[in-house]
């Protein structure tokens, strides 16, 4: 199961056509996914926190995000979703993404619109800075606009694509001059290598993958791409594959009546008894005790 099946999970709560590249995806962490795996796209992303609170990372930044928050995630970027935890288990977070193309900002603007927008687009931040909390001054107004456009995509009026465009350039407007240009922890190059990491990952988790392969996928030894993994991401490639492994087979339980032996299959774990035992060190249950909780919870 790939992104491109992520957002088709959400297929009946898309709001727009086909034809207008702009959509608006709600959803609920841990209920509907135990959490979304890191990753990165051309279109662009706001990820609007509606209730609860939750971790959303952002090219290797963890932000804290509660209620009212939203975070802006430019193409290209690698971003991750998953849930705060306490004493009582998972914190539930609800929220909404909002994914549309760049095209619907820049067509047919004048030059120096389209100067300014591209500036912004192709800019360089921390991840800090394009988390927007409900302290913010302006918050208020980017709220309303927000809801505005999902009422528009809801009841499609007449023209409403002419209104959703309007609204994302206000929104943009509200963006652009409030957030300061700084230089983000991850060197272009170093993004490029994470990220044609992760797409190798995504489209190839259920096969056997190795350090070898990753080394050479990478351009670097062994050793070197051990040391270079660990530094960005925190942790071992072997520790984040399982991870990643284990939240798609988590996904696979949730969304389809695969057999256990199927899914682990699917999800890179040969050994039906190593899969089991992996899957109950990261989430508390078995494969079974999960889907069943997952179908109780829907």
């Amino acid at each position: 199961m790939d992104m491109d099946q992520y957002q088709g999970y959400h297929e009946t709560k898309v709001h727009t056509s086909e034809d207008f590249p702009y959509n608006t995806l709600p959803c609920t962490i841990p209920l509907d996914f135990t959490s979304v795996p890191l990753h990165w796209h051309n279109t662009a992303e706001i990820i609007v926190v509606k209730k609860g609170s939750g971790i959303i990372g952002l090219d290797m930044t963890d932000l804290v995000c509660r209620e009212g928050d939203f975070v802006l995630v430019l193409p290209g970027h690698l971003h991750s979703i998953r849930p705060l935890k306490d004493e009582n288990g998972y914190v539930r977070m609800e929220y909404e993404n909002i994914i549309f193309s760049t095209s619907l900002l820049l067509a047919r603007q004048p030059e120096m619109t389209s100067s300014l927008i591209e500036t912004f687009l192709q800019g360089d931040y921390l991840p800090e800075v394009l988390h927007f909390s409900r302290k913010e001054r302006w918050h208020d107004n980017a709220r309303m606009i927000i809801e505005e456009t999902d009422l528009l995509c809801s009841q499609k009026p007449e023209g409403y694509q002419i209104a959703v465009r309007g609204n994302l350039l206000r929104l943009f407007y509200l963006i652009v001059s409030r957030t300061v240009r700084t230089p983000g922890k991850l060197r272009p190059g170093r993004l490029e290598k994470v990220k044609l990491i992760v797409k190798y990952v995504e489209d190839h988790f259920s096969e056997p993958i190795s350090i070898h392969d990753m080394a050479e996928l990478s351009g670097y030894s062994e050793s070197h791409f051990m040391k270079f993994f660990r530094d960005t991401m925190g942790m071992s490639f072997v520790s984040w594959l399982e991870r990643y492994r284990l939240s798609m087979a988590a996904r696979m339980l949730t969304l389809t009546d695969d057999p256990i032996l199927l899914v682990s299959a699917n999800a890179g774990y040969p050994n039906l008894s190593y899969f089991n035992r992996s899957f109950k060190a990261r989430y508390g249950m078995t494969p079974s005790s999960y889907r069943r909780q997952s179908a109780a919870a829907h």
